[in-house]
C-alpha cells in the first residue's frame, strides 16, 4: 500500500513528512515528479524489508488470507441477513426444531412467535430498530435490525467476528449460512505492474480486470478489490471502468468493494463511474490522527462519495513503534471514536485485521473481539456527536443521534475559556436513529461537555466538544 503510505504531493519531501504526519506541504501534484515518486517508493519499500507475513503494495495479499481454514458447522440459528432493516423481510432457518416456535424479542419488551414450517425455515419483518433477540428452546441469537444501511467488512474471517455484513473468506457456504455477504479477493492496480507476477500479462484495458473478477468469484456474493488509487492517470480510470463492467454484469445484489489508497483530484470521472456502480469505497487508513482522517475523508466527500465510503482501520498494524493502528482494546476504542468524530456520516466501517502471523496467534484475538465489541458501542448502540450549523445567521450546534438506537437520557453542560459552567445542565430530547437537534449557543461558550448514560460511549476526548474547532467534515 505504498501510495496510501506515500500519498501523491508536489514533490519528493513531501513523501518523507507523509511518514511523520505532517501534512503542511499537501498540495497538487507535478506529473513527472509522481513518476519519480513511484521509483523511490519501490525502492524504499525493497529496502525497508519488513519481517513479517503481511503482504505489503506489490505482493498479492490474497495469499496471505485466510488460509488453513477448518470448517465450521453451520450455526444454530440462521439467517437470510445478519443486520436487516426494519421493514425488511428475513428467512429464519432453524433445522433443528422443524415445526417448533421461534420468540422474537424486540427492544421494547414486545415478542412475536414465528412458526417454524416443516423445513425449519420462518419470515420475519421487523418493525423496529435495535437489539433483537431470537430464542428457540436452548438456542438463542441477538440480531441488531438498522435504522439504516450500514456495512462492517472484515478482512480476516479466523475469529468469526460476532458484529459483521461482508467478509472476505474461502468459507462463503458458513456466512451465506449467518446472513453475511461472502466476498473474494480480487486484484486491482497491481496487475498493471511491471514487475511482480502479473508483469508478463500485465492489465491494462478494462476488461482484463473484468474477466479475471468476474471468474474468480464465482460462488461468491461479491468482491473486495485490492486495492485502487482515485487519481486521473492510469491505471485508476480503467479500473473504474472495470467496476462499471462488473456492476453491470453481476447485478445489482453483487457486492463490489474497493480498497482506496487515497484519492487526488481530476478523478471526476471515474468517481462518476463508482457512484453508479453503488461500490463500498473502503479508505486505507491505519494510522494517522484526527486532522490526518479528516484530511482522507475531504479527499472522499469532494467527489460525493461520503454516503458509499468508510474507513479500513487497522487493528495490530505496525509500521514503526510510534506509527502505528490499534494494538490494545483502549486503542481500539480510541480509533472508532476517531472514525465517528471524522466521519460521522459514514456508513460503517472496515477491519483489515491481518498484519502478521505472529499477531495472529497473540494479539490478534483480543484486537477483533475488541473491534466487534466497538462495533456495536460506535455504530449499533444510541451515539451522540455534534455538527456545526448556522441558522438565521446565528451559529449553532446541531446534536446528531448516529447510532441505531434511540438516543435517551444525554445531558449537555455548556462551558467558558476557564472550562467552568455557563448555566444549568441541560438534557437533550430523545433522537431518533438519525435524529437532530438544533441548540443554541449560550455567549462566552468555549466547549460543551457531554454526559451519556450507562452502556453508551462518549467519542469526544475527555467528553468534551469543542464548540470552536472543527472536527467533522461538515
Amino acid at each position: 500500500m505504498i501510495r496510501f503510505w506515500c500519498g501523491r504531493f508536489q514533490s519528493l519531501e513531501v513523501f518523507a513528512a507523509r511518514f511523520s504526519n505532517d501534512w503542511k506541504l499537501c498540495g497538487e501534484y507535478d506529473r513527472v515528479k509522481i513518476q519519480m515518486k513511484r521509483l523511490l517508493a519501490g525502492l524504499l519499500m525493497t529496502a525497508l524489508s519488513f519481517s513479517t507475513a503481511r503482504a505489503l503494495d506489490g505482493v498479492p495479499r490474497e495469499k496471505t488470507a485466510n488460509t488453513n481454514l477448518a470448517p465450521r458447522e453451520l450455526p444454530p440459528i440462521g439467517l437470510s441477513c445478519a443486520m436487516p432493516l426494519v421493514g425488511q423481510t428475513v428467512m429464519v432457518t432453524i433445522p433443528q426444531a422443524t415445526g417448533e416456535t421461534c420468540v422474537v424479542s424486540n427492544p421494547t419488551g414486545g415478542e412475536k412467535r414465528l412458526s417454524l414450517d416443516a423445513s425449519g425455515h420462518a419470515r420475519w419483518t421487523p418493525r423496529r430498530y435495535g437489539k433483537h433477540l431470537l430464542r428457540c428452546g436452548d438456542v438463542a441469537l441477538e440480531v441488531w435490525v438498522l435504522a439504516s444501511p450500514m456495512s462492517f467488512h472484515w478482512w480476516d474471517e479466523r475469529s468469526d467476528p460476532r458484529h459483521a455484513t461482508i467478509v472476505m473468506t474461502k468459507r462463503p457456504d458458513y456466512w451465506r449460512s449467518r446472513g453475511v455477504i461472502p466476498v473474494r479477493w480480487t486484484v486491482g492496480e497491481y496487475a498493471s505492474r511491471t514487475n511482480g507476477e502479473y508483469a508478463s500479462r500485465r492489465y491494462i484495458q478494462p476488461e482484463q480486470w473484468f474477466n479475471d473478477w468476474f471468474g474468480s468469484t464465482k460462488g461468491w456474493n461479491g468482491m473486495a478489490m485490492d486495492e485502487m488509487y482515485f487519481a486521473p492517470e492510469a491505471p485508476s480510470p480503467a479500473l473504474a471502468e472495470a467496476v462499471a463492467l462488473m456492476r453491470k454484469k453481476a447485478g445489482r445484489d453483487y457486492v463490489i468493494s474497493v480498497y482506496s489508497s487515497g484519492a487526488e483530484k481530476g478523478f471526476d470521472n471515474g468517481a462518476g463511474l463508482l457512484r453508479e456502480s453503488q461500490a463500498l469505497c473502503m479508505i486505507e487508513s491505519y494510522y494517522g490522527d484526527d486532522k490526518l482522517f479528516l484530511k482522507r475523508w475531504n479527499d472522499m466527500k469532494q467527489y460525493g462519495l461520503e454516503k458509499t465510503t468508510i474507513f479500513a482501520i487497522g487493528p495490530g498494524f505496525k509500521l514503526r513503534p510510534d506509527c502505528h493502528g490499534p494494538l490494545t482494546e483502549t486503542e481500539v476504542k480510541e480509533e472508532f471514536a476517531k472514525v465517528r468524530r471524522v466521519s460521522p456520516e459514514s456508513p460503517g466501517i472496515a477491519l483489515y485485521n491481518a498484519f502478521t502471523l505472529a499477531d495472529r496467534a497473540t494479539i490478534q484475538p483480543g484486537l477483533d473481539a475488541a473491534c466487534s465489541q466497538a462495533i456495536e458501542d460506535y455504530f449499533l448502540k444510541p451515539v451522540v456527536c455534534f455538527v456545526p450549523e448556522q441558522k438565521n445567521g446565528q451559529k449553532r450546534l446541531a446534536a446528531w443521534n448516529i447510532g441505531n438506537e434511540d438516543a435517551k437520557g444525554f445531558l449537555v453542560q455548556w462551558l467558558d475559556d476557564a472550562a467552568k459552567s455557563i448555566g444549568r445542565e441541560m438534557p437533550l430530547p430523545t433522537l431518533r436513529p438519525q435524529g437532530q437537534s438544533s441548540l443554541a449557543i449560550p455567549p462566552g461558550t468555549r466547549s460543551l461537555r457531554l454526559m451519556n448514560p450507562a452502556g453508551t460511549v462518549n467519542i469526544y476526548p475527555g467528553c468534551c466538544y469543542d464548540v470552536q474547532v472543527k472536527t467533522t467534515s461538515r
